[in-house]
């Protein structure tokens, strides 16, 4: 752990389920800010930038306690790689409308990765699970 160059965020690396993670937080409250996933070179590979949080509570047992927690709202998420000498950017915003937890289910099919490719008209899906060093090795 360690501060940000400009001292205004505290720096964790931690390892993931797919390699390092470097996690930017706020000194006070703990909620992540940036959140970077690194390639074998320690490089961001994939990067997200959380904003806007709120306050969300749920009961995940009907019969227990409510729990709350934070959750940002506003999420810019990039993968910058190189692919036989150019480079390709994906940016991705995501703005949550409504951060509520409720008891009802999402529908099953809000979860179809193949269905929604299908629907959104998905040109190129890319697996960084199944890449080496993403994006930086190329496919």
């Amino acid at each position: 752990m360690r501060w940000s160059d400009d001292g205004t965020s505290l720096l964790v690396t931690v390892l993931g389920r797919n390699g390092p993670r470097r996690l930017w937080l706020d000194p006070v409250t703990y909620e992540p800010s940036r959140i970077e996933l690194m390639g074998r070179s320690m490089k961001p590979v994939v990067t997200a930038e959380l904003a806007s949080f709120e306050k969300v509570e749920a009961r995940p047992d009907p019969n227990g306690p409510v729990i709350s927690g934070r959750l940002p709202t506003r999420i810019m998420a990039a993968i910058d790689r190189a692919n036989e000498g150019t480079k390709e950017h994906v940016r991705m915003r995501l703005t949550l409308g409504d951060a509520e937890v409720s008891g009802k289910r999402p529908k099953a099919g809000a979860f179809n990765f193949e269905n929604l490719v299908r629907s959104y008209g998905v040109q190129e899906t890319i697996q960084l699970d199944e890449l080496k060093d993403p994006p930086a090795a190329g496919r």
